[in-house]
């Protein structure tokens, strides 16, 4: 099977084979490369975003602290990025994948994310 040609492509190189010649000693030279490649699969990576929003107040006169606004969440009081949502529905919509077994995959990933039957609903909203 050839590999597409638009993958992304890893480089791992291999270490040089012998360069002295086992007949007579002499430093071998290279002449070229053969090439191998693998098709790879990268299972979903489930990662946490941090937003960090520094709380700032003035010292002389104590009216009060300001803070940035937190960024825009697509489903408000969720912690599910918009890429998470995506995925989800996808899955859902396009490959026919039904929540429950999404959730069950997510509980093999080591990562903590529980959706309850309520919650999974939400998605789809």
């Amino acid at each position: 099977m050839r590999t597409p040609p638009f993958s992304k492509r890893s480089t791992n190189p291999i270490l040089e084979a012998e360069q002295q010649c086992p007949n007579d000693g002499a430093q071998r030279v290279r002449i070229g490369e053969e090439v191998t490649e693998q098709l790879d699969v990268i299972p979903a990576r489930v990662q946490v975003i941090r937003h960090i929003r520094p709380k700032y107040a003035c010292r002389q006169c104590e009216d009060g602290v300001a803070i940035a606004p937190a960024p825009a969440q697509p489903l408000p009081k969720s912690n599910a990025s918009a890429n998470l949502l995506a995925y989800c529905l996808v899955a859902k919509y396009v490959d026919a994948l039904p929540l429950y077994r999404q959730q069950q995959a997510f509980k093999r990933r080591p990562c903590e994310t529980r959706l309850s039957g309520s919650s999974r609903c939400e998605l789809l909203l």
